[in-house]
């Protein structure tokens, strides 16, 4: 999924229209592509993270990051996608990656 179709849910109706009167508070996880270094191989791959950022009304500040999740890109972007929507508690992240891996 597209870094534009992941940021659409922040541009709908519930939020353009009462922006000046709700007080925005959302949790944005957004995929993030790393090269990681294998000792046992002497070369670097490439891994997905996530970034977790939090958006109000005022700032945006990075608030958590969760290294080397998976290889799998299509995986990652999916996973921080279904978390933006359903507005995962940060605090649970760890828990629903190890959920989804097993």
């Amino acid at each position: 999924m597209p870094f534009a179709l992941i940021m659409r849910i922040f541009s709908g109706n519930r939020l353009t229209a009462e922006r000046s009167v709700i007080k925005m508070n959302y949790y944005f996880y957004f995929p993030v592509k790393q090269t990681q270094d294998s000792l046992e191989m002497n070369r670097k791959y490439v891994t997905y993270g996530i970034d977790v950022f939090q958006i109000s009304n005022d700032h945006t500040r990075e608030i958590d990051f969760c290294s080397d999740v998976s290889l799998d890109r299509d995986y990652v972007v999916a996973l921080a996608y279904q978390c933006t929507v359903g507005q995962l508690n940060p605090i649970h992240l760890l828990d629903v990656i190890l959920d989804t891996l097993n």
